[in-house]
């Protein structure tokens, strides 16, 4: 049973977490403006997710993400 705790714990630090979570928030698309503040949430929630695997997400990165992820109109 401890094993299984220490698994869970660290399992999301494997570079196919960190592929699946970075594929995720590319492909967030904002939809409508009203749900621009969940939009906002999930790219904060990546963020903060990255930095518990220990890596290090760029100002410019997310912008790129937040800015890819706004309607084209």
């Amino acid at each position: 049973e401890q094993w299984e705790v220490l698994a869970q714990c660290f399992s999301h630090l494997n570079v196919t977490s960190q592929f699946k979570l970075c594929s995720q928030l590319f492909t967030k698309k904002l939809k409508h403006t009203e749900d621009a503040s969940c939009y906002l949430g999930v790219l904060k929630n990546g963020h903060q997710c990255f930095a518990e695997m220990g890596i290090i997400f760029t100002d410019e990165e997310a912008i790129f993400m937040l800015l890819n992820g706004l309607p084209e109109t």
